[in-house]
């Protein structure tokens, strides 16, 4: 995908296949647009699922310059993927965020 510490903008996050939470508003929005989810709120992006086909995944620091802070619940299971490779700016990894995988490398920064 890219290196660690990058940004994309939101087309290069949705192609590469991340579905992605805006978190820039008071309140929190879900769309729906073909095999994407957004939810937006104040408190940056979140991943809330994964549907790309690389099975070797870093996770972008940024997305159209907002801070990808927050992995969902259950938002990488069951995607054959065998390494994820986490920002330093992550806070917070949901629950089963990335079980039923073929994982050989997991990289967590020490800001979870």
């Amino acid at each position: 995908m890219n290196k660690k510490g990058s940004s994309l903008t939101n087309k290069e996050a949705i192609k590469a296949g991340f579905c992605i939470c805006f978190r820039e508003k008071l309140y929190s929005t879900i769309i729906n647009k073909a095999d994407v989810s957004f939810s937006i709120n104040h408190l940056g992006v979140s991943i809330i699922d994964y549907r790309g086909r690389n099975k070797d995944v870093t996770i972008p620091s940024f997305i159209d310059g907002i801070e990808v802070n927050t992995i969902e619940d259950f938002a990488f299971t069951q995607k054959n993927l065998t390494s994820i490779d986490i920002p330093d700016t992550i806070k917070k990894i949901g629950s089963g965020a990335f079980s039923c995988n073929k994982l050989t490398s997991l990289i967590i920064p020490d800001s979870v």
